[in-house]
This record gives C-alpha cells, sequence and structure tokens, in this order.
C-alpha cells in the first residue's frame, strides 16, 4: 500500500510527496516538517489543497492525483517521465477522447463533473449491495443516477479517479 506525505516547508508551500526527503532536497530545500499521512490519493489530493489554503499559500489548481497523472510520477522519479506525454498527440486520435472531432456533438456523461462527497457516496451505495427497496445497487444504475459513463462509475469504486468539480 502507497503511503503519501503532505509536507511543509516554513515559509514556503505545502505540497505531497511518496517521498518528501527527496521532493524536498529536488526542490532545493532542506527543512521540512511532515503533517499528515494518507494512503488514500483522493484523500491526500484534498488535505493538501484544504491546508494550503488554511496556511495561506497558493492553492495547487489541479488536485494531487491530477498532477501526479498528468507528469506520470512514479516513486523516486520527482515530474515523471522526461519528454513523457502531457495531453496526447495533437490533432490525433487524444481529441477522440472527448466526443471525437473538434466541434463534433459530446454526450452530457462525459462533461460531468462531480465532488468528493459525490465519488464517497457513489463508493459507500455500491459497497451497500442492495437499496432500502432491496433492489440491486449496480454500476449502470449508480451511471445514470450521477449521469457519468458506466467506466467512470469503475474507476470512482476502484479508487482510481474522480472528477473534480
Amino acid at each position: 500500500m502507497q503511503t503519501y506525505y503532505i509536507y511543509h516547508i516554513p515559509s514556503v508551500k505545502i505540497g505531497v510527496s511518496t517521498e518528501p526527503d527527496k521532493r524536498v532536497k529536488k526542490q532545493g530545500y532542506s527543512e521540512y516538517e511532515i503533517l499528515e499521512t494518507h494512503t488514500d490519493i483522493m484523500k491526500v489530493s484534498v488535505r493538501e489543497k484544504d491546508l494550503q489554503k488554511e496556511y495561506g499559500y497558493k492553492v495547487d489548481r489541479a488536485p494531487y492525483y491530477q498532477s501526479r497523472a498528468k507528469w506520470g510520477s512514479v516513486p523516486g522519479k520527482i515530474g515523471g517521465k522526461i519528454g513523457g506525454k502531457i495531453g496526447g498527440k495533437i490533432g490525433g486520435k487524444a481529441r477522440g477522447k472527448m466526443g471525437g472531432k473538434i466541434g463534433g456533438k459530446v454526450p452530457s456523461y462525459k462533461l460531468r463533473k462531480i465532488t468528493y462527497k459525490e465519488a464517497e457516496y457513489i463508493r459507500i451505495q455500491y459497497a451497500r449491495k442492495k437499496d432500502i427497496f432491496g433492489k440491486k445497487i449496480t454500476q449502470r444504475r449508480l451511471a445514470k443516477m450521477f449521469n457519468l459513463a458506466p467506466r467512470a462509475i469503475t474507476l470512482i469504486i476502484k479508487n482510481k479517479t474522480y472528477i473534480v468539480a
């Protein structure tokens, strides 16, 4: 199980890393403190932003889990792969991820954004197996309830992702 550390470089910033010693050193600092540790990437992403606000630092635009995915970070590699893919090919298949051709019609569920609380609610409901009427709670049913793609529900249930509102 991966451990994520929220670190604080006094008077500079609050960040998240799986290897804070290396990350802080790479940023050119030596002194820092660990504020919290987490094993859930979604929770650490939310807490990092909360603590940045609380301490009065600049708040990251993207949560940690999105930054990590975008840059292809892996433990021990700060910033991810050199020359890594950022946003896919221009004009190629990457365009197709949001409805095909540019200017094409995009299904509404592909644009649907949910909050962290909604993602937690989806996980809880799916774990219950049945609703209050005894009817089975399926991923397809949850997808319809939240106007999401079934694949999005799968990723949420497996704690892989959710889209921040």
